[in-house]
């Protein structure tokens, strides 16, 4: 579960969601494996065995919020973005499209 994490994140941050992968690391950690590692030692056994399930919970719960923050980006919005940069324009908020609709606009007024 740990390199799906990192997998997730990777794809979170590379979306600029650097917020969301830090909120979430905090919950996965202190909501997660930390309750989860003492619960499981003081309470199933004192072992590696414990504190290795109870991280394993908290990488889950980690993957599960990361999962739920990659299943609400709007993709149309964030391939937008993505083609504004590349043609040093603004972002449009509409589809994707339009950004390559008004490059060809600018394309055609401009007399070489």
């Amino acid at each position: 579960s740990m390199n799906l994490a990192v997998v997730l994140e990777g794809l979170l941050m590379a979306t600029g969601r650097t917020r969301a992968v830090l909120l979430a690391g905090l919950v996965g950690s202190w909501a997660g494996q930390v309750p989860a590692v003492a619960l499981l030692v003081v309470y199933w056994r004192r072992s590696l065995g414990a504190v290795y399930y109870g991280v394993a919970v908290g990488y889950a719960l980690l993957c599960a919020i990361l999962a739920l923050a990659l299943s609400r980006l709007d993709w149309d919005l964030l391939v937008a973005e993505a083609l504004a940069r590349a043609n040093g324009g603004e972002v449009c908020r509409g589809t994707a499209e339009a950004p390559r609709e008004a490059q060809g606009a600018q394309a055609a007024t401009v007399e070489p």
